[in-house]
């Protein structure tokens, strides 16, 4: 494992996939037989506030990376074809940069 990989599972299972962090990462793991009812399935991050973070093409199989922006953190909802899972990305300390 990473250093640094936090590991939440989601609060609703509505994803098929399993989602874990790393600062300035999102790890989304789909489960086997995923399927999706658009040609070309997207997934949306969206923060608390409901501001869009990411929109990335989903891969539906094994480990897809999502890199957001360094600062992001408290809870994000992940949603694709219509359904939507919470998650609590946690809260970083510092960017590693000095000042």
């Amino acid at each position: 494992m990473l250093a640094g990989l936090a590991h939440t599972g989601l609060a609703q299972a509505a994803l098929p996939a399993d989602v874990s962090a790393a600062p300035g990462l999102l790890f989304v793991n789909w489960h086997d037989a995923v399927s999706s009812n658009e040609a070309h399935p997207t997934l949306v991050i969206r923060n608390a506030t409901g501001d869009v973070l990411k929109r990335v093409p989903a891969e539906l199989q094994g480990m897809q990376q999502v890199r957001l922006p360094m600062r992001a953190q408290g809870d994000l909802t992940l949603s694709l074809d219509g359904e939507s899972s919470s998650y609590r990305m946690p809260y970083s300390v510092g960017s590693g940069r000095q000042r």
